[in-house]
C-alpha cells in the first residue's frame, strides 16, 4: 500500500499579541482595527501604495495627452489645454489616494497580508499603554456619540467612489480586545467590552 503524501506544513508568521492565531475563511489575517482613524491609515500606507497612487495620478494627464494625439489627423502631438491637464491630474490624484487608502484599510481589516502593519500597530499601542495614554486618543464624545461615529464610518472605505467618508473621530469601538496590548485595566476603565480575537 502506497504511503499517503504528507500534508505540507504551512508556516504562519508570529503575530505580536496574538499567540496561536489561526486564519479563517472570513478573516485570513489578523484584525488590527475595524474602523481606523483617517490619519492612522495614512501613516500606515506602504511605499508600494504610494507608488501606485503616483502612477494613477500620472495616468490622468497621460490619457488626455494620448487621446489628443490619437485624434489628431496629422499624427503629431498637439498642445493640450492646461486646464484639461490640471483637471485630469486632480482626478488622477484623487483616484490614486483612494486606491492607496483602500489597500491600507484592507490590511487593517485583515483582508490582505498585514504582518508589517500588525507589528507596527503592536509597537505603537504598547508604547501608548506604557505611557498611560488612551489607545485611540482622547475624545469629548459620549459613549452614544462614539457609537454613532463608528457606525457612520464603519467600512465606509468600500464606497469611497460613491461617497467619500472617513473616520476623523476618536472612539473606542475598533473590534479588538485592548488586552492584547496589555491594556485590560484601561478597557474596563473606559467601559469598553473586550471583544475576543476571532480564531
Amino acid at each position: 500500500m502506497a504511503d499517503t503524501p504528507e500534508k505540507p506544513v504551512v508556516e504562519r508568521p508570529d503575530y505580536p499579541g496574538r499567540p496561536g492565531w489561526k486564519p479563517t475563511l472570513s478573516q485570513p489575517y489578523p484584525l488590527i482595527d475595524s474602523d481606523p482613524h483617517f490619519f492612522r491609515v495614512v501613516r500606515f500606507m506602504r511605499p508600494s501604495d504610494l507608488l501606485w497612487a503616483t502612477a494613477i495620478t500620472a495616468s490622468g494627464p497621460a490619457i488626455i495627452w494620448h487621446s489628443e494625439w490619437m485624434d489628431n489627423i496629422s499624427g503629431k502631438p498637439t498642445r493640450v489645454p492646461r486646464p484639461a491637464l490640471r483637471m485630469a491630474g486632480l482626478l488622477g490624484a484623487t483616484a490614486g489616494f483612494f486606491f492607496a487608502y483602500i489597500q491600507t484599510s484592507k490590511r487593517f481589516w485583515g483582508w490582505q497580508e498585514n504582518l508589517r502593519e500588525v507589528k507596527k500597530d503592536y509597537s505603537e499601542m504598547t508604547k501608548r499603554v506604557a505611557e498611560g495614554k488612551p489607545l485611540y486618543g482622547t475624545t469629548d464624545l459620549t459613549d452614544y456619540m462614539q457609537g454613532v461615529a463608528m457606525r457612520n464610518s464603519h467600512y465606509a472605505q468600500l464606497k469611497l467612489s460613491v461617497f467619500p467618508w472617513f473616520n476623523f473621530a476618536n472612539h473606542k469601538y475598533h473590534g479588538v480586545d485592548p488586552a492584547i496590548y496589555g491594556a485590560g485595566a484601561q478597557a474596563t476603565e473606559d467601559g469598553a467590552e473586550p471583544k475576543p480575537q476571532q480564531a
